[in-house]
């Protein structure tokens, strides 16, 4: 009758050491097809909330993990169309990666990677959709919602940004989008701010506005 059912329940996890752990799992070497630190069998209630791992709050020393892998895959196969298949939520961050490039509240990283794909998205169902949804409501001031930076000084062929149109077969029908588009509503239309514009240093060299 209980409303929240969970297969493994730590509590919450504070002290004043370096390292804090909920679970910690000794190294896994058997020969097996398959090795599992933890296996948590199918969950199902009636209640209002089913839990395969729950972890309360962890905190109290240098550094806190609610889950730390030192090598191996984070591999998530859902069946929702309700929830999302992975959530992150920190609403107590204000400044966290301010004036740097190696932090963020999502912090993905690597120092190795030279000719592959750091981040790989694929949406071949997409048709309404959108691929990368990015939203912001009337904050934004000084800031910007999307930012690509880079100090190489060997650039030859390469670019920072680079989009494709490519069908893969003869387009029949006549298209009336637009493969760039940019709106400025109706409350922004007669503030004179440039829609495109583009610097040599800081220095304007060529500007799009409606003034």
């Amino acid at each position: 009758s209980s409303a929240t059912f969970g297969a493994i329940n730590t509590g919450a996890i504070s002290g004043s050491g370096t390292q804090s752990a909920g679970i910690v799992l000794g190294a896994n070497s058997a020969t097996a097809t398959t090795n599992y630190g933890i296996t948590v069998g199918a969950i199902s209630g009636a209640g209002t909330t089913n839990t395969g791992v729950n972890i309360a709050a962890v905190s109290g020393a240098t550094n806190n993990y609610a889950i730390k892998t030192a090598q191996g895959s984070v591999d998530i196969t859902d069946n929702s169309n309700t929830v999302a298949s992975l959530a992150l939520t920190n609403n107590t961050a204000t400044t966290i990666g301010n004036g740097a490039n190696t932090l963020g509240v999502v912090d993905l990283q690597s120092t190795s990677l030279t000719t592959g794909n750091f981040l790989n998205i694929e949406v071949n169902a997409l048709t309404t959709g959108k691929g990368i949804n990015l939203t912001s409501t009337t904050t934004l001031t000084t800031g910007q919602m999307f930012n690509i930076s880079n100090t190489s000084t060997a650039l030859t062929t390469g670019s920072l940004i680079a989009m494709d149109w490519t069908p893969g077969s003869a387009v029949t029908n006549t298209a009336t989008g637009d493969l760039f588009k940019l709106t400025i509503g109706a409350n922004g239309a007669n503030n004179p701010v440039n829609f495109l514009n583009f610097l040599a240093g800081s220095s304007s060299v060529f500007s799009v506005s409606q003034q």
